[in-house]
């Protein structure tokens, strides 16, 4: 592009998407050689490439050079390596070449206001001896990818490279980044002898890519390539202008572009040259209106022009990040409004065990306002619960007689729930099901009857039907991640059709309810835009909107609120809230025990406590956190103990309840957030999450202190006291210095 950096100001991910088609015929070294200025050594690039396969992924420190790891372990750097050849995508037509892409402006370091052009950064790919490459390159800014401390960081922003394969028998995801680093998530079968490595040296940075090819394709005539430069600083556009590429071949809810080439480098004859378009302004500046119109202590510019609109967009991210000082700030003499209640939970107490170990007062210990019972089959086995498919067992029979329904497990769940404290939230649909063969996770066959089903639940737990209740369940959510092939086997076309069919049928005969979904994998605005555009062929508006993130990037997921309500006004729909009803700490994931203690531990809970607690200041209307079990992604342990994790949530949980009234406080340091609120006695809560702080110890300052007031008790939750304990502390002029071990830490201050 021939702007310059002064004018580009807006910044989206980078994102090129390529379909590798007729893969069966595998292409040769040499014939990929004749066509781009081979190597002169082409035996030697044969042997160390094409016959001797790479080994597993390893995690090789760099020292500003590339290093390949052989077979055997062996390392090499990467100059000395015989170059394969990593194609340019100059065959591709002009008006989808990378450096035109119309979605594509710039890439901004994490927490700077530095950019790079897109002509700075270039995604290569290669196909030779049987394996796939990708070569992502930035020439400037070499800081710009951060280190992901060899950890999966979800699906938020992070300035990492992601690599997407899918073809309909999955989906694959890697992020590496320029230190060599590489974590994985998979839909599917792993694919095996996958190899990463990079360089960030002072000139810029690279990553380079590869995996077996006959693994990404299984025997089929094709399959999708993504890579995405992922920007953190401006979630909203970078979410948003993923919608100017045009959905796929794989209906999987991710949204693959048509820019189609063979294995040889031709353009496919399924090429489209309509695969990108223009980037609608309207809605962008619409949305940008959203942010400016929810927080007016901010002037709106004006936007006139598409310059106009990328800036004041860019400019809404950033105006809207922490202000930090060197401590956080507690003003007593500031009322800041009143504590919102957002925080809920996923899963009840258990109670397939409940006489052997009662979870009951651990559980109220919580104070979640609310209870999603998403998996809660699965996390009380035996139980025949909550799922459509126990609720009403037998698809064929008559959903207007109370005789065909079981309700008698479920009554139990959720009364013994609300007697701990939350409001029932029900999640109509099925659990997850991992299986190979899918039992439970498929569409009803019969979508009209399935809709009556449905109007039978709601009719026994809000109207009393059925020997039922009158518990005025308000919150009823369609479904759980109809995007994955975990959830729901047919279309998303499908999907939209029997969510739109459903909730004419309920609020026909329950106005008083919200109905909303579907409860999407992520924040993902191309599925929205979709359902949007049915929706509103259909004259119907959802009461409110579902999604989930697992992450470990605070303001990342602090911000998606913001986002997802900008992108809600955009369509009209001013009255549709916006729920996040899956959300976890995550780095390396749950498939070790190294994985599951991070999750568990220390990091999870003022991580949690924090993000909690961020969401205060954002239009954010309700949040369930996944787990209130003892599964890996529970604040209990395989046994049913409580972890560091659970006391984070009871500290929020306390605040949510015991102290409605808000105080003003400023922000301290790096990832942390600090909140302040007064109960009707006079009596004041401060809650400072830390994350990761090697400092010895924390400094809040108290401003304005009442007339009598001192501080009372001081808690802390560290990695010297996995359990809260009385911590040492003193004030001195006006700040509270509390003593803490290096690491994350928890402080709950009470005067």
């Amino acid at each position: 592009m021939a702007r310059s950096l002064s004018i580009i100001r807006f910044s989206f991910s980078v994102s090129l998407v390529l379909f590798f088609m007729s893969c069966r015929s595998r292409m040769s070294m040499r014939s990929l050689q004749s066509r781009d200025n081979p190597p002169q050594n082409k035996t030697e690039t044969v042997a160390l490439i094409g016959e001797r396969p790479l080994a597993k992924p390893q995690n090789l420190k760099m020292d500003n050079r590339y290093y390949v790891a052989l077979h055997g372990g062996a390392k090499i750097s990467f100059d000395d390596l015989p170059a394969f050849p990593c194609r340019p995508l100059d065959h591709v037509p002009e008006d989808a070449d990378w450096a035109k892409i119309p979605a594509v402006t710039s890439f901004c370091l994490r927490g700077s206001l530095v950019r790079a052009a897109t002509s700075d950064i270039s995604i290569q790919y290669a196909v030779a001896q049987g394996r796939l490459y990708a070569r992502c390159v930035c020439q400037t800014h070499a800081q710009a990818t951060v280190p992901m401390r060899d950890t999966f960081t979800g699906w938020c922003f992070d300035n990492s490279v992601e690599i997407k394969f899918a073809n309909c028998r999955g989906v694959y995801h890697f992020q590496v980044n320029a230190n060599g680093a590489i974590s994985r998530f998979r839909q599917g079968d792993a694919i095996q002898d996958v190899q990463v490595s990079g360089q960030n040296g002072p000139g810029g940075w690279t990553v380079l890519f590869s995996a077996p090819q006959e693994q990404i394709f299984l025997g089929l005539d094709e399959a999708a390539f993504q890579a995405t430069v992922y920007d953190m600083d401006t979630v909203m556009g970078a979410q948003y202008f993923d919608c100017c590429v045009k959905e796929g071949l794989y209906d999987e809810g991710t949204v693959w572009g048509r820019l189609l080439i063979t294995p040889t480098g031709e353009p496919s004859p399924a090429f489209l040259p309509d695969a990108y378009v223009a980037p609608d302004m309207k809605r962008l500046k619409q949305m940008t209106e959203s942010v400016y119109r929810h927080y007016p202590q901010f002037a709106c510019p004006a936007m006139d022009a598409d310059e106009q609109i990328r800036g004041a967009a860019h400019d809404a991210g950033m105006m809207l990040k922490p202000v930090r000082g060197v401590q956080p700030v507690v003003d007593f003499a500031q009322a800041d409004g009143t504590i919102r209640r957002l925080y809920g939970v996923n899963l009840g107490p258990e109670i397939a065990h409940q006489e052997k170990c009662d979870m009951n007062a651990m559980y109220r210990n919580l104070g979640a306002c609310s209870m999603r019972p998403h998996d809660a089959a699965l996390a009380n086995s035996g139980t025949r619960i909550v799922d459509t498919i126990f609720v009403f067992p037998l698809e064929h029979l008559d959903p207007s007689d109370p005789a065909n329904y079981y309700f008698d497990q479920t009554d139990y769940y959720f009364q013994n729930t609300m007697e701990q404290g939350p409001e029932i939230y029900y999640r109509l649909g099925v659990s997850i099901d991992h299986a190979k063969k899918k039992f439970t996770a498929r569409a009803p066959r019969d979508f009209k009857h399935y809709a009556e089903v449905c109007a039978g639940i709601v009719r026994h737990y809000n109207c009393g039907w059925a020997n039922g209740f009158h518990w005025n369940i308000k919150y009823w959510e369609f479904w759980n991640e109809p995007e994955s092939r975990q959830m729901w086997d047919k279309t998303l076309e499908d999907f939209f059709d029997l969510f739109i069919l459903v909730g004419k049928r309920l609020k026909a005969e329950f106005p008083d309810i919200k109905f909303g979904g579907p409860g999407a994998m992520s924040l993902s605005m191309p599925l929205f835009l979709r359902l949007a555009e049915k929706c509103q062929a259909a004259g119907f508006v959802p009461d409110f909107i579902s999604w989930h993130q697992y992450s470990s990037n605070m303001e990342g997921l602090r911000f998606q609120p913001i986002a997802a309500r900008a992108f809600v006004d955009s369509l009209g729909w001013f009255g549709t809230e916006i729920h996040l009803t899956e959300w976890h700490y995550i780095t390396k994931g749950p498939g070790s025990d190294e994985g599951v203690a991070e999750m568990q531990g220390v990091d999870s809970s003022v991580f949690t406590a924090a993000v909690i607690a961020g969401w205060q200041d954002t239009p954010l209307d309700l949040s369930h956190f996944y787990t209130a079990g003892n599964s890996a992604y529970g604040c209990f342990d395989r046994f049913r103990r409580p972890t560091p994790l659970f006391y984070g949530m009871c500290a929020v949980g306390e605040l949510q309840n015991k102290y409605p009234n808000r105080v003003k406080c400023s922000q301290g340091p790096g990832e942390s957030y600090c909140i302040a609120s007064r109960n009707d006695n006079n009596e004041y809560l401060i809650l400072y999450s830390a994350l990761k702080n090697q400092d010895r110890t924390l400094a809040i300052g108290l401003v304005n202190l009442p007339p009598g007031a001192a501080v009372k008790t001081v808690k802390i939750l560290d990695e010297a006291h996995p359990v809260p304990a009385e911590a040492t502390w003193k004030l001195e002029n006006n700040t509270l210095r509390i003593d803490k071990a290096p690491g994350s830490a928890l402080v709950q201050v009470y005067l």
